[in-house]
């Protein structure tokens, strides 16, 4: 659904929402109302602290506390604080948040199934400008492998030109 939003992904499958770690507890029992809670296999790639999968009406939703991933130099924590929500849009009389493309642009390049969609981002970047290059700084300052670094610089280069 986030790369629907800025239109470079037809088909949603699922819906992903990261929240405050503090928010845990609540978020379940808010979630567990409407949808039912689903089995989460575990992952060599993923080191997330808090992951609950939940069947809502005919769809999937993830729900992310601490969200880490494990990569050949180490593993990366994905900060996700109040710098991260970077456009609230309404939608059916709600007010949901939305991520950063320059923070999954990072992500992305981290999760084997997620690299095609590095490509699109990159061009939606560079084509409609970088509004959130603190948060490719900040990303870049995280333990990432050094072509992900590379890839943050010559894209925080290509803005400059």
């Amino acid at each position: 659904m986030f790369l629907d939003h800025y239109g470079l992904f037809d088909e949603p499958n699922d819906l992903d929402i990261f929240i405050d770690i503090k928010d845990v507890a609540i978020t379940n029992k808010v979630i567990a109302n409407v949808g039912r809670k689903k089995e989460v296999e575990p992952s060599d790639l993923f080191a997330t602290k808090h992951y609950m999968k939940y069947e809502v009406s005919n769809g999937n939703v993830d729900i992310m506390a601490g969200f880490h991933i494990n990569h050949s130099h180490g593993l990366y924590e994905y900060i996700f604080d109040i710098r991260s929500i970077t456009t609230i849009e309404q939608i059916n009389g709600e007010n949901i948040p939305f991520g950063a493309l320059e923070d999954w642009y990072v992500n992305y390049q981290l999760m084997p199934y997620g690299r095609d969609k590095v490509p699109l981002i990159k061009k939606y970047l560079q084509e409609h400008g970088i509004k959130y290059p603190h948060l490719l700084r900040r990303a870049q300052r995280g333990c990432l492998p050094p072509e992900v670094k590379d890839s943050i610089s010559e894209l925080l280069l290509s803005k400059a030109k």
